[in-house]
């Protein structure tokens, strides 16, 4: 399984639902934050929009993920 948590707005609790919701309810999931603004380091993978094609193929190669994209990156 596959969730992509967005909005066009920032501060709305995107990262929160990602993190502390989702992520520990899908079994074996990556969490990848796709953030260019507040990215930090105690994340796990983080990704600039500009490298949409390689979550692309990382996406490919996974059986499931939390996707957390940033206001900044829609």
């Amino acid at each position: 399984m596959k969730i992509a948590v967005i909005n066009f707005s920032g501060n709305v609790g995107k990262s929160t639902v990602a993190r502390h919701l989702l992520q520990p309810r899908v079994a074996g999931a990556d969490l990848i934050c796709v953030e260019s603004l507040n990215a930090t380091e105690a994340q796990t993978q983080t990704m600039r929009g500009a490298q949409f094609a390689d979550l692309q193929e990382y996406l490919q190669t996974v059986n499931s993920a939390v996707v957390d994209i940033g206001a900044s990156n829609v």
